[in-house]
């Protein structure tokens, strides 16, 4: 057992850019997909006059124009979010021991 130790963060790094490079696969594919015709909800939205609230966001990557871009930003600013609290939890249970 003593020997799998030293292949452990190795084949989690594997796993996690794996991971990460399916979901931008997934990504991709699901943009190629999407239509820029409206579906009924948006549709009715239009009929009633009813405008989307703004984001939150929107003012931070207003400068941006291309969608796909910011999820992509959005993305990685949630597994950096994910990864830093995860490694921050590990930090903390090892100093703890």
């Amino acid at each position: 057992m003593e020997s799998l130790k030293q292949y452990k963060m190795p084949i989690i790094t594997i796993f996690v850019v794996t991971c990460v490079l399916l979901v931008f696969v997934a990504l991709g594919m699901f943009g190629i997909i999407m239509s820029s015709d409206p579906d009924g909800l948006e549709r009715t939205l239009i009929d009633w006059g009813v405008e989307e609230p703004e984001h939150i966001i929107t003012p931070l990557l207003g400068f941006l124009e291309n969608e796909f871009l910011i999820a992509i930003i959005g993305i990685l600013f949630i597994v950096g979010i994910s990864l830093g609290t995860f490694y921050l939890i590990r930090f903390a249970k090892k100093k703890k021991d």
